[in-house]
């Protein structure tokens, strides 16, 4: 039987984990928010509420307290650059925690469905009548609303 220490490839290992020296801090909230507020500019997400002046959660776009979260987690290769963090809350964080690479990206960038699916993990079955109001009050059509429920049910970590 092969030890355990002969399956692992060090070598594809961040260096941070190889050599066990402790990461670095990561960004600032301010730095991340600096970083990435054109590109969610050209995605029509907001990144402060436009009544409060509250930061919302990059994805579902509500007044919570907010998380550092690595788009690609650090055991998976990720870095502590600023590039590489989202301003989540808590219940976005825990869904974007299973995806990875380009199902993360999907997943963020549905804007017709981001609302819709944050619904989701609060019990869709029970409330959908709520988030379909929700999303049409954000502007979108009864179709992009079906094809969000489509795309929903395809996703196993929702089901």
């Amino acid at each position: 039987m092969a030890r355990l220490d002969d399956l692992i490839r060090v070598a594809e290992l961040p260096t941070d984990i190889q050599s066990g020296r402790r990461r670095g801090a990561p960004p600032t909230t301010d730095a991340i928010i600096a970083y990435w507020e054109p590109t969610l500019d050209r995605l029509d997400r907001p990144v402060y509420d436009e009544e409060t002046g509250a930061l919302v959660c990059w994805f579902c776009g509500y007044d919570r307290s907010l998380e550092r979260a690595h788009i690609l987690a650090v055991v998976m290769g990720g870095s502590d650059e600023v590039s590489n963090f989202h301003l989540l809350c808590h219940e976005c964080h825990r869904m974007s925690e299973e995806l990875y690479a380009a199902d993360y990206w999907h997943w963020f960038t549905q804007s017709c469905v981001g609302r819709l699916i944050a619904c989701v993990r609060w019990n869709w079955a029970h409330h959908r009548d709520e988030c379909v109001a929700l999303a049409r009050a954000q502007g979108n059509t009864d179709a992009q609303i079906a094809e969000g429920e489509q795309w929903m049910a395809g996703l196993p970590w929702l089901n």
